[in-house]
C-alpha cells in the first residue's frame, strides 16, 4: 500500500512539474519574433478550423496557402482507402462502427460535418482518391497510415498505387508511427517520400519512442522525423540536421509555444489552426 501511495505521489508531482513548464513557456515567449522559413502542416486539414479530414478541410488549407495538408487513412471492408482519423466512424459522423467492418457505400452516406458545426451539415467522408484529385499538386499531401497490412490487408500497396496513378510522388509523403508500415512502403516503391512519427527522439544515443523504444537510425530512407513538440530542443534539431534529416513538431496550437519551437530551427510545424498561422507567418510574427 505504501509503495502504491509513493508511486501516486511521484505521478502527481510529475504532472504538476509538466504543467508548470507549460505555464512558464506560455508566459515567456508570447512576443517572440519567429522565423519565416518553416513549413506549415494543416493537421487533418485544420481540425480546429473546419471538420477534420474532409474535402472542406482540404479546400480550407488550399485556400490559406498551407504548405502541407495532413490526412489519415483507413480501409473499408471492400478495400476502399478512406480518409478519417479514428478506426471507427463514431466521433466525427452520425454513424457507428469500425471502418474495417463497413462498406464504402455505407461510409460515403454519413454526415462528417455536423459534429463540427451545423454550417458543414452534409459534408461527406472522402476517399483517398477524392483527396488526391482535389489537391492535385497545389500543396504537398502528408498521408498518415494509421494501421498497416495486419489490420487492413493491402493498404500499403493501395496507397502507393494511388500515388503512382496521380503521378504524385513529388507532392505526396507517407508517414506513420509504425516503422514496419514505412519499411513495407519503401519495399513497394523507393520513390515514395517517408516521414516517421515519434513521441520523442534521442539522436546522440540512437533511440526513439513511438509507443515502444526503437533504434533511430535503422532506416536511412526516412526523410523527416515528426516529433511531439514537448520533447524537442535546439540540440536535438541540430543533431538531426547534421545527419541530413528534417524535424517537424506536432501538434502546435499555442502561439507562444509555437514561437519557441520555430526558433529552435524545426523544418515544419503541424497544427490544427493552419490558416491562422499562415496569415501570421506573412506578417513575420506569431503572437
Amino acid at each position: 500500500m505504501k509503495k502504491v501511495l509513493k508511486c501516486f505521489i511521484i505521478f502527481i508531482v510529475l504532472l504538476i512539474a509538466i504543467a508548470g513548464i507549460h505555464y512558464w513557456i506560455s508566459n515567456n515567449y508570447s512576443e517572440s519574433l519567429a522565423r519565416t522559413n518553416y513549413l506549415i502542416v494543416g493537421h487533418r486539414g485544420g481540425a480546429n478550423e473546419v471538420p477534420e479530414n474532409t474535402l472542406a478541410a482540404i479546400n480550407h488549407s488550399l485556400n490559406n496557402a498551407v504548405d502541407l495538408i495532413e490526412i489519415d487513412v483507413h480501409q473499408s471492408v471492400d478495400n476502399v482507402v478512406c480518409v478519417m482519423h479514428d478506426t471507427d466512424v463514431n466521433r466525427t459522423t452520425n454513424g457507428k462502427g469500425k471502418i474495417k467492418d463497413l462498406s464504402w457505400e455505407q461510409i460515403k452516406q454519413l454526415d462528417a460535418g455536423s459534429f463540427f458545426s451545423p454550417e458543414f451539415k452534409g459534408e461527406k467522408v472522402p476517399s483517398l482518391e477524392q483527396v488526391l484529385n482535389k489537391v492535385s499538386g497545389r500543396a504537398q499531401l502528408l498521408i498518415e497510415i494509421k494501421q498497416g497490412n495486419k489490420y487492413y490487408p493491402g493498404i500499403e500497396e493501395r496507397v502507393v498505387e494511388f500515388i503512382k496513378q496521380h503521378k504524385a510522388e513529388k507532392w505526396c509523403i507517407v508517414q506513420s508511427f509504425n516503422g514496419e508500415v514505412l519499411k513495407r512502403i519503401h519495399k513497394i516503391s523507393d520513390k515514395i517520400r517517408l516521414h516517421k512519427l515519434d513521441v520523442f527522439i534521442c539522436p546522440k544515443l540512437n533511440f526513439a519512442f513511438d509507443g515502444s523504444f526503437h533504434s533511430l537510425w535503422e532506416a536511412d530512407y526516412i526523410e523527416s522525423y515528426n516529433v511531439n513538440w514537448f520533447f524537442l530542443s535546439e540540440g536535438v534539431v541540430e543533431n538531426m540536421h547534421v545527419r541530413d534529416k528534417q524535424v517537424f513538431a506536432w501538434t502546435l496550437d499555442n502561439s507562444a509555444i509555437t514561437n519557441k519551437i520555430i526558433n529552435m530551427g524545426v523544418d515544419g510545424i503541424i497544427t490544427d489552426i493552419p490558416a491562422s498561422y499562415s496569415s501570421l507567418r506573412k506578417k513575420k510574427i506569431i503572437r
